[in-house]
């Protein structure tokens, strides 16, 4: 059993009439990068504003740290950036970091160096904030946020508006943050294929509810080349492909039937016709988290 650096049990949250969130679960690994997924509406800014502390939930239960009080302490431990990085424009990259320590009462100046080096910001350290590129700002807001080295990273949307070569910085970065501090990091995104290529955890929400969290060696394994086929009985058909020599076949969620070896689709066909098994929908699949989160989407 892994260790939880946040559950969430049931959270809902109403704004009068309109619930923003039902029921809501949610359990985010120790150590681990969570990406998460839902379309527009779907809940995920409202859940991390809860998590935060900025709003408030109606009903449910959430553990941070294996503790449901959210203080001071605990948020000292917690980095993030919600929404749009506001800086003071007029100063440098380097005076808004120095009087973000000095809020903090954070006093090791050496570490300020550190972060110019770890968001590749050196060269732009002296530099105007409104001289910066939208990427510079973001890399800026990410060195905000870890400057004390939290234990836990939260970031709404931080790659939205970055060109490719934004975003795999971004990428790069998260990565470097989450292996050499150790830090959790669970980051909201649109971009479903920067997801798989950087999260080890997923969790796809649709309307308002959490509707899968998986690992992405399970969505791996679920989204891996395969036959899927679909008959009037397909337990039957599960022992009869078995029965003729086909091993890797499995009946997953819903009564779908799939092969996960290569097989002659034309000998599939066969074998199941003459075993008076009627074939409604037989096809090969091969879907990204792309296509797994739409499908899971359209079927809540």
């Amino acid at each position: 059993m892994k260790e939880l650096v946040i559950q969430g049990k049931a959270v809902t949250k109403n704004y009068g009439s309109f619930r923003a969130l039902d029921s809501l679960d949610i359990s985010i690994p120790k150590g681990s990068i969570y990406g998460l997924i839902g379309l527009n509406g779907a809940g995920k800014s409202t859940l991390l504003k809860i998590l935060l502390g900025l709003i408030k939930y109606d009903h449910g239960e959430i553990r941070i740290f294996d503790s449901d009080k959210l203080d001071i302490k605990k948020l000292n431990k917690i980095g993030s950036i919600i929404e749009y990085p506001y800086f003071y424009e007029h100063l440098t990259g380097e005076e808004n970091l120095c009087i973000h320590a000095d809020f903090l009462q954070f006093t090791d100046k050496n570490r300020i160096n550190e972060i110019f080096d770890l968001v590749d910001l050196s060269s732009a350290r002296h530099k105007r904030v409104r001289e910066y590129s939208l990427g510079m700002r973001q890399r800026l807001a990410i060195g905000r946020a870890i400057l004390q080295k939290p234990e836990l990273l939260i970031l709404d949307e931080p790659i939205n508006a970055l060109d490719p070569e934004g975003i795999k910085e971004m990428r790069e970065l998260f990565k470097t943050i989450n292996r050499e501090y150790g830090t959790t990091i669970l980051i909201s995104s649109h971009i479903l294929s920067e997801m798989e290529m950087m999260a080890d955890y997923i969790g796809i929400i649709s309307d308002k509810h959490m509707v899968k969290e998986m690992s992405m060696d399970e969505l791996k394994e679920v989204t891996k080349k395969h036959l899927r086929i679909e008959t009037d009985d397909n337990g039957k058909a599960k022992k009869v492909l078995e029965n003729s020599g086909i091993r890797n076949v499995k009946i997953e969620e819903k009564n779908e039937l799939k092969v996960y070896e290569e097989i002659d689709v034309t000998e599939a066909i066969r074998i199941l016709l003459d075993n008076n098994l009627r074939i409604q929908e037989i096809y090969e699949n091969n879907c990204s988290l792309e296509d797994y989160f739409l499908d899971t989407v359209t079927r809540g």
